[in-house]
Parts: structure tokens; sequence; C-alpha cells
């Protein structure tokens, strides 16, 4: 078995994408045809959006649009498809887009992601506004930045951190 890699796709291989795109209109409580999906993506592409996959030889597993504006990005359509959901493939999708970002100087990345993502966001450094569907992400330029496990040497600092950000986010979705 191949290991996932991170690639732009090109014009050529947007079409590889679109039964992940109605898989995610679908968590977002949302059913589209076909054609319908591929108008949205027809408007990502005029947007200036990058479309990006993981892929795992020709499989495409997850993928996801960027948009880069100088020093600020904004992620859309991010999705694993649902026969890879639990395996891990999201949060390797969520760790490329991060490396990339700091590939590219980025300091703020904001997204709209739909709910079944909320806690593996919220996990890698997002917050939520209020009304719980936007998150940003507000990181130093990568010259001044540490890792996690850099910053973090003590693993159980890691788990309180994270169990807070868990309490914190069932506190939210009982309101």
């Amino acid at each position: 078995m191949d290991m996932p890699t991170f690639v732009k796709l090109a014009r050529t291989e947007h079409r590889l994408i679109l039964p992940l795109l109605q898989h995610l209109f679908t968590l977002e409580g949302k059913t589209y045809a076909l054609g319908d999906v591929k108008k949205i993506l027809a408007s990502d592409i005029a947007d200036r959006r990058d479309i990006f996959a993981l892929k795992e030889g020709s499989t495409v597993i997850g993928c996801v649009c960027l948009a880069l504006r100088d020093d600020d990005a904004e992620l859309s359509h991010f999705v694993v498809g649902q026969e890879h959901a639990g395996k891990g493939y999201g949060e390797l999708l969520l760790q490329h887009v991060l490396d990339y970002c700091m590939k590219h100087h980025v300091t703020s990345l904001s997204c709209v992601i739909p709910r079944v993502y909320e806690l593996l966001f919220a996990q890698n450094g997002f917050f939520m506004n209020r009304d719980k569907v936007f998150m940003e992400l507000k990181r130093q330029p990568a010259t001044q930045q540490a890792s996690l496990k850099d910053t973090f040497q003590d693993l159980s600092a890691v788990e309180d951190i994270v169990g807070v950000t868990a309490q914190k986010l069932r506190r939210l979705k009982t309101r």
C-alpha cells in the first residue's frame, strides 16, 4: 500500500473529487445533483481557490480547497471519503494543509467546516466564533513557530489541553 500524498490537482483532475464533494454536502445536510456540485466547484476555481487532494496511489482519500491571499488563507470543502473515515486521514489532510500554509507564510487560516470535523480542528489550534462553524487559526510566521511537540514536552499537558477543548465543545453544543 502506498503512503498517502498531498497534491495540488490539475484542472483535468478536478472531476476526481466530485464524489467527495457530494459526500461533504450530505454531511452538511444538503443534497445536490452532480451537475450542481460541478457548478459549486467551478465557482471555487473562479474564486482562485486551489484544490488539493490526499491520494493513496490513484485513489483520492480526501480533498480541500484553499485560497491564499497575502498572509491569510481560507479553507473550504474539507472532506475525507466515507470509506476512509476513522482511519486518521482527516488529521493527515489537516496537517498537510497547515504545513502548506506555513511554507507560504500564512499567519491566519480561516474555514467553514461541517460539524463532524469540529473536534479535529479544535484539537489542532482552531477556535470557534459564536455560530460554532467558522474557525480561525492564528499562527506566528513559520520562522517563529515551534511545533506542538517542542512546546509541550510533557504529554499530560497536551492531554489536559485536549480535554479542556473537548469539554468546551460539549458545553457549546448543549447551549
